[in-house]
């Protein structure tokens, strides 16, 4: 690799940097826009919240906002920089690389609050054409549980339909984020038995988030079906390039449950009964178990997850 192809693979994995911490826009009541770092950190396995206020991941939350002049400037160099080197978007072996942007349609980074209007293909396609003119060849998009599937089988991917038709016109692909964390209430209705339930015992209800166990098989079941509807839309365009099944892996996501202290999840029977499962398929028999957990369990049926922590766990 000789010098300059050095410094262009710097540039680009400077450009990417920037991309991934800075690619979220911010508008206070004051009016002036500012950058907000979103941090590239494992989350908790567990219900404390991660801190996701109107979907953003604050957890470095105490910090000082980044200043409006320093986020606007380093924009300005992601910018310059794509538009210098606009090949990097495709490597030499040929393989694409998404270098993308969140785009679900409109002003509103989330679909739903954006609805679809006899003026949306034309203003829609604007941005796109922006959005490729600024040297990004991707966008993601985000399709919501709550907004795509508000009653049973009743399907509203009208927002993800037309992303798809006018990336494919304008010459972008397609990241598909998912997001069922905030589940219709109709599951809820259906599985009375499918909400979280917290170390203490305590069932969790849904306000749109958190949603509902993915352990209870009803749940899952409504899930899966969920997902396979919007891939079935996206799988007939061309411009479709991927899925994002679950950003932000999370337990409990989108709801801070601060009216239970340290709450974790999930304690639901139908998690407890795969949780042994897995402890089974880990450990063999019980004898094993016991001495890994120094307890004296004499059946399966006794094993349950840990509820808090003792000086001999």
């Amino acid at each position: 690799m000789n010098s300059s192809t050095a410094a262009r693979n710097g540039e680009r994995v400077g450009l990417l940097w920037i991309l991934e911490h800075y690619r979220e826009v911010v508008t206070p009541e004051d009016g002036e826009e500012y950058w907000r770092t979103i941090p590239a950190q494992p989350m908790p396995h567990s219900g404390s919240p991660s801190g996701r206020a109107g979907g953003y991941n604050q957890a470095g939350a105490g910090r000082r906002p980044p200043r409006p002049q320093l986020m606007r400037n380093l924009l300005i160099a992601s910018v310059v920089l794509m538009l210098q080197t606009p090949a990097y978007a495709v490597p030499p072996d040929g393989n694409f690389l998404p270098v993308s942007v969140w785009y679900a349609g409109g002003k509103a980074r989330a679909p739903m609050l954006e609805p679809v209007t006899p003026a949306s293909p034309v203003v829609w396609r604007q941005d796109l054409v922006r959005i490729k003119s600024l040297g990004f060849n991707t966008v993601r998009t985000w399709v919501e549980w709550t907004a795509g599937e508000p009653r049973e089988d009743e399907y509203h991917l009208e927002p993800l339909d037309l992303v798809l038709k006018l990336a494919e016109e304008v010459g972008l692909k397609v990241i598909v984020q998912t997001y069922v964390d905030s589940a219709p209430d109709w599951v809820g209705v259906k599985y009375p038995d499918g909400h979280f339930v917290a170390q203490n015992g305590q069932a969790i209800p849904s306000q749109a988030a958190p949603g509902f166990c993915f352990d209870n098989p009803g749940v899952r079941r409504a899930t899966l079906d969920f997902l396979k509807e919007v891939a079935r839309h996206a799988a007939k365009s061309r411009a479709f390039h991927g899925w994002d099944l679950w950003s932000e892996p999370h337990i409990i996501n989108w709801a801070e449950i601060n009216y239970i202290p340290n709450a974790s999840f999930c304690y639901c029977p139908h998690s407890m009964a795969r949780f042994r499962q897995w402890l089974q398929a880990k450990y063999s028999d019980i004898p094993n178990l016991n001495r890994a957990w120094y307890r004296q369990f004499q059946d399966w049926k006794e094993v349950e997850p840990p509820r808090f922590d003792t000086i001999l766990s």
